[in-house]
């Protein structure tokens, strides 16, 4: 969702129509009207219906791991904070949104103003602790993976919500830095950025290697062992035989873990980077009708990604999802 500030441009008709200036706005004046009317309300529609399913879905997540002894897990924890800025991403920033669109339409300058520049704020603040929520996910599954039995140790629930509180803390430095100049703004978000997919890449690329590495050698010992016990009746290999059932189990659940978080930080990169794309042709050759029509639906499609996160997580992870299902039942039965 970065680079949301880029959508914080009032319409060419707010000058001529408002005595009421806007200032943080008026750096982005470069958005056409007229023949566009219609893109923004469909536009507004898409939003306000996921706004709903963006709010339901992870209000739902939140409150199965809050509830629930069997989610207290680093990971979970992890993911507790991404549902939390996929929660505000549908409760302030896609209202402000369709706000800001609808007061635009209607001319109404000063409630455009404000919704505009709550909307830019709100959603530069969400989508920099996305970036580097997911950024912590990547992270942790390379500290599980190496540190083993020391994991629980050095990754403690304590250190994890520190962790999710100076991701708040960057990102606010980052609005900060959109209120006082645009430049150093646009730097600390391509930085960023770049940052993100380098460390998530390199994350993953480690991960899944050496789990394929782990399925190798597991299948290794699994032949040796067989033939071991075909080839001699003295003795008992039953126990090196369970030993290696029970780490073939746990690098199945650890796999199935890191693929789960990695569809995640795919699903985040593909809703994500047709908006970079659009903000990139944009710099070079302006803002027309066909890149402003780009640019509307592929940030409806960055929105939208907050409310398929949910989905995912429940769809990947058993546990995650019967909590899901103990929490609906929960609140049917009341």
């Amino acid at each position: 969702m970065n680079l949301t500030n880029y959508s914080a441009t009032a319409n060419k008709t707010y000058q001529a129509d408002s005595l009421f200036p806007c200032p943080l706005l008026d750096r982005f004046l470069q958005e056409s009207r007229g023949t566009l009317d219609i893109i923004y309300i469909v536009n507004c529609a898409i939003n306000a219906v996921f706004s709903l399913t963006a709010v339901f879905a992870n209000a739902l997540v939140i409150a199965s791991i809050w509830r629930a002894p069997s989610l207290r897990a680093p990971i979970y924890y992890l993911l507790f904070g991404l549902a939390v800025s996929d929660f505000g991403v549908g409760f302030l920033a896609q209202p402000f949104y369709v706000l800001y669109k609808v007061a635009g339409l209607y001319k109404r300058s000063h409630l455009s103003c404000v919704a505009g520049i709550s909307f830019v704020f709100i959603s530069n603040q969400l989508s920099g602790v996305s970036f580097l929520t997911v950024t912590l996910i990547s992270l942790d599954r390379v500290l599980a993976l190496y540190l083993h039995l020391r994991y629980n140790e050095v990754l403690t629930l304590q250190r994890v919500k520190l962790a999710l509180f100076v991701t708040w803390l960057l990102s606010a430095g980052a609005n900060i830095a959109w209120l006082t100049s645009v430049k150093a703004y646009y730097f600390i978000v391509a930085s960023g950025f770049a940052i993100f997919l380098t460390a998530t890449l390199l994350a993953y690329l480690m991960v899944f290697r050496t789990v394929k590495r782990h399925h190798l050698q597991i299948r290794q010992q699994t032949t040796a062992v067989l033939h071991l016990s075909s080839a001699s009746s003295q003795g008992n290999p039953n126990s090196q035989a369970n030993a290696i059932e029970r780490n073939k189990e746990d690098t199945a659940r650890f796999r199935n873990l890191s693929m789960a978080m990695f569809l995640v930080y795919l699903v985040f990169l593909l809703c994500i980077f047709p908006l970079m794309c659009v903000l990139l042709i944009a710099s070079f050759h302006g803002r027309g009708t066909a890149v402003e029509i780009a640019f509307n639906f592929t940030m409806a499609l960055v929105f939208i990604n907050s409310t398929l996160n949910p989905f995912l997580y429940c769809f990947r992870l058993k546990t995650l999802r019967r909590e899901v299902w103990n929490t609906l039942r929960s609140l049917v039965s009341v």
